[in-house]
């Protein structure tokens, strides 16, 4: 290991351009964790923020609408339904024929 090291060090005193494209490397390494590590934290912020914003909106509309005409909305969808899948044979029968 030491002698990979020293023949290393001998390129990199022979050749500088080379040490400098190194120092290069290990800095835009270093540069794109940084950036990503903050993307990240940036991004969970805002998924934290988006979660909290429908929270409140669903609280909010809860409180809208009282469970009384809910119910009443949700029979009548149910009864639409309900006509709905009666008529639907009746247009299949007319469709064929």
């Amino acid at each position: 290991m030491t002698e990979l090291a020293d023949k290393f060090m001998q390129i990199m005193n022979q050749q500088p351009l080379s040490l400098a494209l190194c120092v290069m490397n290990l800095i835009l390494l270093w540069f794109l964790f940084r950036s990503a590590k903050s993307y990240d934290m940036a991004r969970a912020q805002a998924v934290a923020l988006i979660v909290q914003w429908q929270k409140e909106s669903q609280a909010i509309m809860a409180d809208c609408v009282s469970k009384e005409n809910l119910h009443m909305i949700l029979s009548a969808l149910e009864r639409d339904r309900e006509t709905y899948r009666a008529m639907l044979p009746m247009f299949s029968k007319e469709q064929k024929e």
